[in-house]
């Protein structure tokens, strides 16, 4: 077997003389290897630690020092076997995310008619004002600390819907589940506030996906029969 029928398996040049010298000598030490090799022995016991974690080689402690064996050449088909399975489950999972992404949700959001992007304390306070102060309920799951500037915006836009007497559903959501942000949904649009490092604001006007976040994104937190009432911080409600 040459070196360049190796190469092809993967195996690099290095690793490829190893192999095979390891099969001429039979069972050896690393300085047998290094000698026959005219290599340093620091660079055999890394190559041979490698064909290891492969099983292609088998070490063994003995009085006299550790010795290493190459396991039987089937071994390579095994090998490859392996990786061969490990590419299967790469293309089920790439058939599956091709199978998401041309689901109508996907769809839907490749052709929303807007979508608008706010950064900056002011121009997220004002684009909250703009978009959420509808007569109609407001849905929100908040998990952002009250005296961050995401927070005070916030803050500011509940205070105007109740001078108003506008209702608003909202709940306070674990951080981790939006990374310290928010998500707000009224009719159809949907907002993501988010403070990573800028403050942010994601505006999303589209019904299929406004109704898809409050049924999928929101059960977990509100009930069915809460929607249009108004409801202070507590803990989530199953619904």
């Amino acid at each position: 077997m040459c070196i360049d029928k190796l190469s092809k398996l993967g195996f690099s040049e290095k690793e490829a003389q190893v192999y095979l010298m390891l099969f001429r000598l039979g069972p050896s030490h690393v300085s047998a290897l290094a000698q026959r090799l005219n290599m340093k022995r620091v660079t055999v016991y890394g190559i041979l630690d490698i064909l290891a974690g492969r099983g292609l080689v088998n070490v063994v402690d003995t009085n006299i020092g550790r010795r290493y064996v190459p396991q039987d050449p089937s071994c390579l088909l095994e090998h490859l076997e392996e990786e061969r399975i490990i590419l299967q489950r790469k293309v089920e999972m790439a058939e599956e995310c091709v199978r998401e992404l041309e689901n109508p949700f996907f769809a839907t959001i490749s052709e929303l008619k807007r979508v608008r992007f706010h950064e900056g304390f002011q121009a997220v306070k004002k684009a909250l004002l703009e978009c959420f102060l509808e007569s109609t309920p407001l849905n929100a799951l908040i998990s952002v600390d009250d005296s961050s500037s995401a927070g005070r915006c916030l803050a500011e836009l509940l205070l105007e819907r109740g001078k108003q007497a506008l209702s608003t559903i909202y709940r306070s959501a674990e951080a981790q589940l939006f990374s310290e942000g928010s998500l707000l949904v009224q009719e159809d649009t949907v907002g993501f506030l988010a403070q990573r490092g800028e403050l942010e604001l994601m505006v999303i006007r589209d019904p299929f996906y406004a109704q898809y976040v409050k049924q999928v994104l929101f059960s977990p937190y509100f009930s069915k029969k809460s929607v249009g009432a108004t409801i202070s911080r507590a803990t989530p409600v199953k619904g």
